[in-house]
């Protein structure tokens, strides 16, 4: 998959020269890239295949909402990293990275198709039943599809996913993460909800403790709520099971707060690698110990509860 800027695709000759052939194109902010935005992605890269053309996606950087409304309060489940390490996955063959400003914003719908779309040679557009476009969100999908008659591309739209009777959305998801309800947010998402970063450097309580860490640098605005988790820890390619911790460690009154991974059965040095820290379930809130005694007997206590987790779904080491 190749990445590109909206600055590449305006650069003169740029675009025509890659998408003169015509493309399938999809638009959308596809936050966690989740199960219903794989649906869509799934009937771009048909139309692709039918049409014979390139598949396209084109997202926004930074968010809208965090343009529109402030950068504060909206965490999002996939950085643009991440994002474009699924969209690599899913076998896709462009991303076009938008970069959303006020004036990007300001942009009516049919100044967006003209400016920006078109420059994408569209032969097909598929978009998300909650999709809208140009200023104040006032591009719909008439106004789209009305657009692509006059210009010759078809736009179609993909409704809705409901798994389980709840309707699959970037927020319903983000809810559930910040919740702590993982497992939840896993069926919605398709996978489990996970994180990315470098191993950094602790206090080494863990170790003096006799369950060596993984102090995580994670670059993920979204966390789970505090507490302990069972999850995994991806090392290269290789998914192993782990305790994880999201909290302050108010036993030692710690202020910061922190993701430490316990990896079970594992003692290799992983300090400053890159890894993957995916939450599959929450085993229990965060807690005040009188003492790192008991502090220890209650994390043997979760090992057993980990390990048992991971043995029902028979991916224990």
């Amino acid at each position: 998959m190749k990445v590109l800027s909206g600055a590449d695709i305006a650069r003169g000759g740029t675009a025509q020269n890659t998408f003169s052939a015509g493309t399938a194109v999809s638009i959308g902010n596809f936050d966690g890239v989740h199960r219903g935005h794989r649906e869509i992605l799934a009937r771009l890269m048909r139309r692709a295949e039918e049409l014979g053309t390139l598949s396209v996606v084109m997202t926004f950087d930074p968010h809208p909402r965090k343009v529109l409304s402030g950068p504060e309060g909206l965490k999002l489940i996939t950085g643009l990293n991440t994002k474009c390490r699924i969209f690599e996955s899913l076998g896709l063959d462009y991303l076009i990275k938008m970069d959303f400003t006020s004036e990007f914003a300001a942009l009516s719908p049919q100044e967006f198709i003209e400016k920006w779309l078109m420059l994408l040679s569209p032969r097909a557009v598929v978009i998300g039943y909650d999709f809208n476009f140009g200023r104040g969100g006032a591009g719909t999908f008439d106004i789209l599809e009305a657009e692509g008659r006059k210009r010759g591309f078809t736009v179609e739209m993909v409704e809705a996913l409901s798994v389980e009777g709840m309707t699959v959305s970037s927020s319903r998801i983000r809810n559930l993460i910040e919740g702590g309800e993982v497992g939840t947010a896993e069926k919605l998402l398709g996978r489990p909800y996970s994180v990315f970063g470098k191993v950094i450097k602790g206090h080494g309580r863990g170790q003096r403790l006799g369950f060596p860490t993984a102090n995580v640098g994670a670059t993920e605005e979204l966390l789970p709520c505090d507490g302990v988790y069972a999850g995994e820890v991806v090392i290269d390619n290789q998914a192993l099971p782990a305790m994880v911790n999201i909290g302050a460690n108010p036993t030692f009154e710690d202020m910061a707060r922190s993701v430490e991974a316990c990896i079970l059965n594992f003692n290799d040095d992983i300090y400053g690698k890159e890894i993957e820290v995916r939450f599959r379930d929450r085993i229990r809130s965060e807690i005040k110990f009188p003492d790192p005694e008991a502090l220890v007997e209650q994390i043997k206590h979760d090992q057993k509860t980990i390990e048992r987790f991971f043995q029902s779904r028979g991916t224990s080491k």
